[in-house]
């Protein structure tokens, strides 16, 4: 956006009900983009989404905002094993002083640890997670897991103990992972804070992946590379691999000293196998309220053979697997999936992004000679045929339309969603229009040609690819890098985990993610003024980041709902705001939130163009 100014911070406290307070930091202004008469799904062509192509751009700024950093792979030789599926990225106030900030993870060398200062710029403080250098890092999820106001983070690795980050009054971190039986050893990707069983503080979930590495060849450290183990040819994790089991990690609670136990297998958590009958290589984890009964589910896609499980909460922590008859066909190999209300019906929908039904380009095929918006009958693209299979998995991304009550219907053709090789989907509205959008990172890199990444606009029943007038697709001299060699070829350019936060506090989502084997990346989001907006900041009781509270804004004779949700983006977690846009919208009817434990607390007339802080 255009250059920030002073915006006030307003608190709606339950045992103040008759006032709201008036913070005294500052924060930006509002912002969005005019000339738009409609909003949001008023839209019904394809020209209100292109109304503002000339003006709306994102502006890459990583290194000048600070964010000097650089992602390195444990296998920089090419993209021939699991290694090559990369790393996450979290974007929050991590330090509590209002402003958002990053962690940025790589395989090998320092993790990176900036705290924003609410300008759009950071200062490094990555000296502050030096434990992590010891092993092989994949994923990471936040949460405040001991009540005690500070943000801890959970940290994903490869056969070395994952890391459970407390983080202390100074601001500096302990990993407790093992004091608190957190210190999970195995092939792990993703995971999420959000409290299932209902007791008031945050239990784990995390996702178990493939057996994607050799068990007994050891890789000796190098320079800047901590010890690990060969991996296996991705090819042989489509058939014979088996895999570790994933993790529900419940916390006992101040009574417990805030220890976990693993219960993943009492409470239906699907265990995979060690052999390929029965291996699930599960390449994330999606905390979400399919149904809306107020009960956190979990989704769990499947990378390598279409066996994504979707499974229903009962209230107590206890899951079925419900994805036979609700989801029948999900997609054969997808990295991530969102969750959000894509066709403003007040339903969270369900998009899955399949990566590995495009593998079957030969290294030498451009892009411009693949036909990214179809899916095939199998995994082999063109030599399968186009189409759909009829009764197992979908070969492409798939776009599940909540109906209501639970049931889904199909409609990624329908809405435009196909896309060719993503990793995983980062959700938004980043347009504040009122409808959520869809940032898609892409690309396998060498040795196969550079796949851009997709900007989905949402237009109203259909998205529609914005990358090239946004500034996501990179032109043709910078799709590769000389200075980077990858057996004697320029490193071809991709990107991977991503997440989104308002980082310059002007009142749209920027995107934090970093290109692979390379630097940091922070897109800021140029939106011109105009739409208005709502950052609606959740403070529970218990618990105190209250993952999967649902927040409903009524503004413009339109309800919106969007959830504050513990994971969103591949391996890597956004903003706990939650960002409602409101197109022309400049007055608010009325912001409601359902918190986890069904209470309901609703807030009437807030003002627009501004964080509104909710507390219990």
């Amino acid at each position: 956006m255009d250059g920030p100014s002073s915006r006030p911070v307003e608190a709606f406290l339950p045992r103040r009900r008759a006032r709201l307070l008036v913070h005294a930091f500052a924060l930006a202004a509002a912002a969005g983009c005019g000339g738009d008469p409609g909003t949001g799904l008023l839209r019904s062509d394809l020209d209100a989404a292109h109304a503002t192509a000339k003006a709306w751009r994102f502006t890459e700024v990583g290194a000048k905002a600070g964010l000097l950093w650089e992602h390195r792979p444990f296998n920089p030789n090419g993209a021939f094993d699991a290694y090559d599926h990369g790393n996450g990225v979290a974007a929050g106030d991590f330090d509590g002083d209002g402003h958002a900030d990053v962690l940025l993870l790589t395989q090998c060398g320092p993790a990176g640890y900036f705290l924003g200062r609410g300008d759009g710029t950071f200062a490094d403080r990555s000296e502050r997670l030096s434990m992590l250098g010891d092993g092989v890092r994949v994923g990471v999820a936040y949460g405040d897991f001991d009540e005690d106001g500070r943000t801890d983070f959970y940290v994903t690795f490869v056969r070395r103990p994952n890391a459970l980050l407390h983080q202390e009054a100074d601001g500096t971190f302990t990993d407790v992972a093992a004091a608190k039986g957190a210190a999970l050893v195995g092939h792990w990707s993703g995971a999420a804070f959000v409290d299932v069983d209902g007791d008031g503080d945050l239990d784990l979930a995390v996702a178990g992946n493939m057996q994607f590495t050799e068990p007994d060849q050891a890789v000796p450290a190098s320079a800047g590379c901590a010890a690990g183990w060969k991996g296996k040819s991705v090819y042989d994790l489509f058939n014979v691999a088996g895999s570790d089991p994933s993790a529900l990690l419940i916390n006992g609670g101040a009574a417990a000293g805030w220890a976990f136990v693993d219960e993943a297998g009492a409470r239906g958590i699907p265990p995979g196998g060690p052999d390929g009958a029965e291996a699930r290589g599960f390449g994330d984890v999606i905390a979400l309220d399919y149904n809306r009964d107020g009960r956190p589910d979990l989704f769990l896609p499947e990378m390598f053979r279409g066996r994504s499980a979707l499974l229903e909460n009962d209230g107590t922590g206890h899951f079925t697997d419900v994805t036979a008859a609700r989801i029948p066909q999900p997609s054969f190999g997808p990295s991530n999936a969102a969750a959000e209300d894509f066709d403003g019906d007040g339903w969270p929908d369900l998009f899955m992004t399949d990566m590995h039904s495009d593998m079957w380009p030969a290294t030498t095929k451009p892009f411009s000679e693949i036909e990214a918006g179809v899916r095939y009958l199998g995994e082999h693209g063109p030599h399968a045929g186009v189409g759909d299979n009829p009764t197992g998995p979908l070969y492409g991304n798939s776009l599940w339309m909540s109906a209501g009550g639970g049931a889904f219907t199909e409609a990624d053709l329908a809405w435009g969603a196909e896309t060719f090789n993503p990793w995983g989907v980062l959700a938004g509205d980043f347009d504040n229009d009122g409808a959520v959008d869809a940032f898609i990172p892409a690309g396998m890199s060498n040795p196969w040609p550079y796949y851009p990444d997709v900007f989905l606009q949402n237009a109203g029943g259909r998205f529609v690819q914005r990358q090239e007038d946004l500034g996501f697709l990179l032109p043709p001299e910078k799709r590769t890098d000389p200075s980077i060699l990858v057996d004697g070829a320029p490193l071809v350019r991709s990107t991977r985990g991503c997440a989104a936060a308002d980082f310059d506090e002007d009142g749209d989502l920027d995107i934090v993610g970093y290109a692979w084997r390379s630097r940091a990346l922070l897109w800021r989001n140029d939106l011109p003024r105009g739409r208005h907006w709502l950052d609606v900041d959740l403070r529970g009781a218990a618990p105190k980041d209250p993952f999967g509270a649902e927040v409903e804004v009524v503004a413009g004779g339109r309800t919106r709902v969007r959830w504050m949700q513990g994971s969103r983006g591949y391996l890597s977690q956004s903003t706990r705001l939650v960002h409602v846009g409101l197109g022309d919208a400049a007055t608010i009817d009325s912001v409601s939130v359902r918190w986890p434990d069904g209470t309901v607390t609703r807030v009437e007339h807030p003002a627009a163009d501004r964080r509104l802080v909710v507390a219990r």
